[in-house]
């Protein structure tokens, strides 16, 4: 049996204006980076160490297609980088994932800015 040397993140997002410097610090850490996005031409995919063009998150495809990277890749921790990935990506814990997110009622509440200006105020935190 082979021993994994390295643990292996997935991060969305790639064309995201961060993810050079994140891959790369992750990298720089030992740690095996794959990264996802919708657009084929994003950064990302080419300085991970593994790129993938996936489905948009709102996409029914999109789950599925993390699922499937998740299980080819042996990914063991999973950091989504777009809002309307959130909430759907917390089902990836199920097949084993460590997904680096608050809760669901908090993303919840932090994705509705009406609801999280109300909680806010009613905690006594100021909202503009």
């Amino acid at each position: 049996m082979t021993q994994k040397l390295a643990k292996t993140v997935l991060l969305t997002g790639a064309g995201g204006a961060a993810l050079p410097f994140l891959i790369n610090l992750l990298k720089s850490h030992g740690y095996r980076v794959l990264a996802a996005d919708m657009d084929p031409h994003a950064v990302g995919l080419f300085l991970a160490d593994k790129g993938f063009v996936i489905p948009a998150g709102a996409s029914a495809e999109f789950l599925p297609a993390l699922q499937n990277i998740c299980q080819q890749e042996g990914v063991d921790v999973f950091i989504p980088l777009v809002d309307g990935e959130l909430e759907q990506s917390l089902d990836l814990e199920r097949y084993g994932v460590v997904v680096l997110l608050p809760r669901k009622q908090f993303i919840q509440t932090c994705l509705d800015k009406h609801l999280l200006a109300q909680t806010l105020a009613q905690h006594g935190i100021g909202v503009p």
